[in-house]
């Protein structure tokens, strides 16, 4: 079915990055199934919860939330999906409320697809660890540093027992714990773990996964003597691929310039380029 293969490109540009692309296909895989089945029919939940994710992501979040809020209602009835669905659901909606710093919004929905996936899934899958590093990051962002550690570090360990140590979704958890070990000043113990995100990046990450990962590095390196210029290089290095990414790493490039021209980063001039806009 047509509706099927534009959910499956969607998915390709999303797992690529390319949350504009995603949600272009996902809209055409919506709009076919509304023709065809109609508006309420559980054949719609995969693109509304798939856009509730791209769209949030792209910082559009008003267009997101309809969404989230639609493919939530199918979700929750008991004719449809079941407790899978509505994880997936409330995890993205979740990330849409993080999306926009509404972090205790944004627990709400995460603990509530934790509860689900504990529930109906194996202890050790996947999306247990993906779910507790976005509980991690709202705790961290809320000012619960040791529990967002604890939480980090589970997700590590899960992930690190589904996938293996060199997968490429072990580097999330690496890169935060590096940013908290380095906030808390305990740079000997940030450092080999922003080196092991830098190597696995570098073997099997994507792009985006190696700028995050030289930034993490770099902050590191940068409370060492001697070590500013390869914190600079490496944050050059990340400035750039932040740049060329657009939309999508916004918030990662505003974060690295707020540190950088801080009292806690490195001096440099730049040029800035300016992001596209908003599909």
């Amino acid at each position: 079915m047509l509706a099927q293969l534009y959910d499956g490109i969607g998915a390709y540009w999303e797992l690529s990055g390319e949350m504009g692309q995603a949600a272009e296909y996902s809209q055409k895989a919506l709009k076919i199934y509304e023709t065809a089945f109609g508006s309420n029919n559980h054949q719609v939940l995969v693109p509304h919860g798939n856009l509730c994710g791209q769209l949030g992501n792209l910082g559009r979040i008003e267009a997101a939330l309809v969404h989230c809020q639609r493919a939530l209602d199918l979700a929750s009835l008991a004719a449809y999906g079941g407790g899978f669905n509505l994880g997936d659901v409330e995890n993205n909606f979740g990330a849409a409320m993080a999306r926009t710093r509404r972090w205790e919004d944004a627990e709400e929905h995460y603990e509530k697809a934790l509860k689900v996936w504990r529930d109906t899934l194996p202890a050790h899958d996947i999306r247990i660890a993906l779910v507790l590093s976005n509980l991690a990051e709202c705790d961290a962002a809320l000012g619960r540093s040791l529990r967002a550690q604890q939480r980090y570090s589970e997700s590590l360990q899960l992930r690190e027992r589904a996938v293996g140590p060199a997968h490429p979704l072990v580097i999330t958890p690496l890169v935060a714990l590096v940013h908290l070990l380095v906030a808390r000043g305990d740079v000997e113990a940030a450092v080999p773990l922003a080196e092991r995100a830098v190597d696995v990046a570098t073997s099997t990450g994507s792009p985006l996964d190696l700028a995050r990962s030289r930034e993490a590095l770099a902050r590191a390196l940068f409370r060492r003597a001697g070590q500013e210029r390869e914190a600079t290089r490496l944050i050059r290095l990340a400035e750039e691929t932040y740049t060329g990414m657009g939309e999508l790493t916004k918030p990662d490039l505003e974060r690295l310039e707020r540190w950088a021209e801080g009292s806690q980063g490195p001096r440099r001039g730049r040029t800035r380029t300016p992001s596209p806009p908003t599909p």
